[in-house]
């Protein structure tokens, strides 16, 4: 299974069920990034990309290996963060999480987000 790859109209390939997770699309420059990921119930929430000859779609919802929900009334919902650039549009889809599930922010540096920081940097000098 490939952890990223290029959208093209032939794409068919987009990980999901217990493989998949946040869905992160950027343009070539960064300056355009998309994050769709669940607003909460991470751990039993599920995307599928689905592809036949006449539907490329995303589909949201519960994952199939779920056999008792232990409260009734689950909700799963999705959110969509757009931004000009990684740092951008991660911290936004932080401040969303955080002010929908009461979280407070904690300041983490990982090496993805360093690697994509540093890159952006050195691309805007250019």
């Amino acid at each position: 299974m490939q952890a990223s790859c290029r959208l093209t109209p032939d794409t068919n390939t987009i990980r999901g069920g217990n493989y998949g997770g946040v869905l992160v699309l950027f343009d070539r420059s960064g300056d355009r990034v998309v994050i769709l990921s669940p607003l909460q119930n991470f751990l039993v929430t599920n995307m599928r990309h689905r592809v036949s000859s006449n539907i490329n779609a995303l589909d949201f919802g519960l994952l199939g290996s779920v056999q008792r929900l232990e409260r009734p009334g689950i909700v799963l919902e999705t959110v969509i963060v757009f931004g000009e650039s990684f740092d951008d549009a991660f911290d936004r889809w932080g401040q969303v999480l955080r002010a929908y599930n009461g979280g407070k922010p904690q300041i983490q540096e990982d090496l993805i987000s360093e690697y994509l920081s540093k890159k952006k940097k050195i691309r805007k000098k250019d």
